[in-house]
């Protein structure tokens, strides 16, 4: 895949989100669906793997140079001495959506499946799904994303 076709991919993977986004807010009773529900202080939490960082990264500055999403990325947002497994729960928690970023690496990494685990509780806890799947490259899916319509970044 040459550079543009991987350029297009990724800015048809913002599209797609945003779409994601303004589709939960309909459902809301807010009219604007950037706008932030009571209690939270965030759009968007990214959970990609060490490996896949760099595709996080370019998305959370896309998503936030182009919409009015405020977006939780660990790398820039986590508290310095605070658990790890408290930051992701803390943020998840104030955030609207979870974006998981699908890889083997992702599959692979024990944090990421935490975050997983979290987002699915988040969705019990919160009677809807708050979870947007984006796929960095064809992976298995876990039976309980399967059945989420996913994005192919």
């Amino acid at each position: 895949m040459g550079f543009s076709e991987l350029k297009l991919t990724r800015l048809q993977s913002v599209r797609g989100i945003t779409m994601a986004m303004q589709t939960f807010g309909n459902q809301r009773t807010e009219p604007n669906p950037y706008e932030l529900p009571v209690g939270k202080e965030y759009n968007i939490f990214i959970a990609c793997c060490g490996l896949d960082s760099r595709r996080g990264k370019w998305l959370m500055e896309q998503l936030e140079s182009r919409y009015p999403f405020l977006c939780v990325y660990h790398e820039r947002d986590f508290r310095p001495g605070a658990m790890i497994v408290d930051n992701m729960r803390e943020y998840m928690d104030k955030s609207v959506k979870v974006l998981l970023l699908l890889s083997n690496g992702f599959f692979q990494s024990y944090y990421c499946k935490l975050e997983e685990t979290f987002a699915i509780s988040l969705s019990d806890e919160a009677g809807q799904n708050c979870i947007i799947p984006v796929l960095l490259e064809e992976v298995p899916l876990p039976p309980v994303l399967r059945h989420m319509t996913h994005i192919d970044a």
